[in-house]
């Protein structure tokens, strides 16, 4: 049986093309519902992201950057929020490949926890507009040759819809800010290549 030609290669030779169609059906149907799914899911949650830059980067990517201890400023009890946005911090900005996490780094990052608020999900079903739940990150780069600020991320997220799919907000929300503030901090890499 001849290859069936696509606008990216061709398939390998035999291949059934019915068996050709239902799996590009198939593959095409689950990114479908995937994006759909993700789409849902996320409804509700709306983050609003800050960066300040004092002073433009320079030099070469990747960038290297040592992350301090977040503190806590809410006074939460019965939570870790500081250590839980300092493991998201780590885990995320070592998926960014314009950030090397180390110890003796040229940037070191600060990081407050500035406000956490649980919500409701029960109150935002009774009453919209009430029980919202909220996080909001705030971050600060140095450098550590100069002592000088380099910039300012912040990112304050909000879970204010009365879906039954924001049920648990209080346990992503900052992790969804943790995820905008490192966006900032992309964006500021990033900017020092287009120079």
């Amino acid at each position: 049986m001849r290859s069936l030609r696509r606008s990216r290669g061709s398939i390998p030779a035999p291949v059934d093309a019915a068996e050709w169609v239902a799996t590009e059906f198939y593959r095409r149907g689950l990114r479908l519902v995937g994006t759909v799914g993700v789409a849902f899911l996320a409804s509700g949650c709306v983050s609003k992201g800050y960066l300040d830059t004092l002073q433009p980067r320079e030099g070469a990517m990747p960038v290297d950057i040592s992350i301090s201890t977040c503190i806590d400023r809410t006074r939460t009890r019965d939570r870790d929020l500081g250590g839980g946005v300092t493991a998201a911090l780590r885990e995320q900005l070592s998926e960014a490949p314009e950030f090397v996490i180390r110890d003796q780094a040229r940037f070191r990052l600060f990081c407050e926890v500035t406000t956490f608020v649980e919500g409701s999900l029960a109150q935002r079903l009774a009453r919209p507009g009430s029980g919202a739940t909220v996080g909001q990150v705030s971050t600060m780069l140095t450098d550590t040759h100069t002592n000088a600020d380099v910039l300012r991320a912040r990112s304050n997220t909000t879970v204010d819809s009365s879906s039954v799919f924001t049920a648990g907000a209080d346990q992503y929300i900052l992790s969804e800010a943790v995820r905008d503030v490192v966006a900032r901090l992309r964006e500021w890499a990033a900017a020092g290549l287009r120079r």
